[in-house]
């Protein structure tokens, strides 16, 4: 039986069709390479080696390029894409990494250590321009200094300050006029001995600690008159007085002298009293304040001008 002619092979197909199944094959293979290089599963600088590899080499070396690719993949996870920026972020990692070893990314916990300030010599320290400068410059320079910035000479001056019998006399009076104006003071009332025997005022003048008012002749001008010192605020004072009478009886007020009561003791000028003296001491110790920091200003003054000439000697 003949054989067909369409049936028949030759040498000529034969090698065709090795050829084309290579050519396939190497297509594949570049496929794969170029895929694995867009999804991010291989850097571009290895994807350009594989396809250098492949189209250079035998089929039968295409193993070794296949072996390097599984490689390269391996350490690859398929859910992570990377794109064209991410991928060439990454191929300069690798490059560093590559090209120094020992070099290690800096992490956020261990951040940069700040570089210290240059020491100073004892030149800058004592503000000389060069090193060029005497023995005598150098002992000059340090006795200015030291005058100039040395603690001791600044609490000096403070406790100067602190200690004018001045300032310190007219603060005392201020301090204590405040502080009876802001919180309160005694009112004191001049109460006929009748009234002061009653249960209620003695009871009253006996709280209170004995206040000497006035001289040994105005005492005896007083004669059995009691002293009630009465401590209220300001703004409180005839309130205070008008519950303290009003809680008398009938009897109890007629003996007092409600004439006396109203018009030698009025609680209302003896407050605007005390106002004006708070307001002339407040402005004694202004004046005195001024007059001390003029006299500390020129003093200041003074020793700067020493200075200036002791340095130009």
């Amino acid at each position: 039986m003949a054989a067909r002619p369409w049936a028949m092979k030759t040498d000529d197909d034969t090698i065709d069709g090795k050829s084309d199944d290579v050519a396939a094959q190497r297509r594949a293979l570049l496929d794969r390479i170029a895929m694995m290089e867009r999804r991010g599963a291989i850097l571009p600088s290895d994807a350009h080696t594989l396809r250098n590899q492949v189209n250079d080499c035998t089929s039968g070396q295409w193993r070794a390029a296949e072996e390097r690719l599984k490689q390269l993949t391996m350490s690859w996870n398929p859910y992570q894409d990377y794109s064209a920026e991410g991928r060439r972020e990454k191929e300069r990692e690798e490059s560093k990494k590559s090209a120094s070893p020992s070099m290690k990314p800096r992490t956020m916990n261990h951040p940069p250590k700040k570089q210290k300030p240059s020491k100073k010599d004892f030149y800058e320290l004592l503000q000389l321009s060069g090193r060029d400068a005497t023995h005598e410059e150098i002992k000059k320079q340090f006795r200015r200094l030291a005058l100039l910035l040395h603690p001791d000479k600044q609490i000096q001056a403070t406790r100067e300050e602190e200690t004018s019998p001045t300032r310190a006399r007219i603060r005392r009076k201020l301090v204590e006029k405040v502080r009876l104006a802001d919180a309160s003071f005694y009112i004191y009332l001049k109460i006929p001995r009748a009234v002061a025997n009653l249960p209620k005022v003695a009871l009253e003048v006996q709280e209170h600690m004995p206040i000497n008012v006035g001289s040994d002749a105005d005492d005896a001008n007083r004669g059995s008159d009691a002293i009630l010192p009465i401590r209220v605020r300001p703004r409180n004072t005839v309130n205070y007085i008008k519950c303290f009478v009003e809680e008398l009886s009938d009897q109890q007020i007629s003996i007092w002298d409600q004439q006396t009561l109203a018009g030698e003791y009025n609680t209302v000028q003896i407050s605007k009293e005390a106002e004006e003296e708070l307001d002339e001491e407040q402005e004694e110790w202004e004046a005195v304040v001024a007059q001390e920091e003029a006299v500390v200003e020129r003093e200041k003054g003074k020793l700067a001008a020493d200075d200036h000439t002791e340095h130009e000697k």
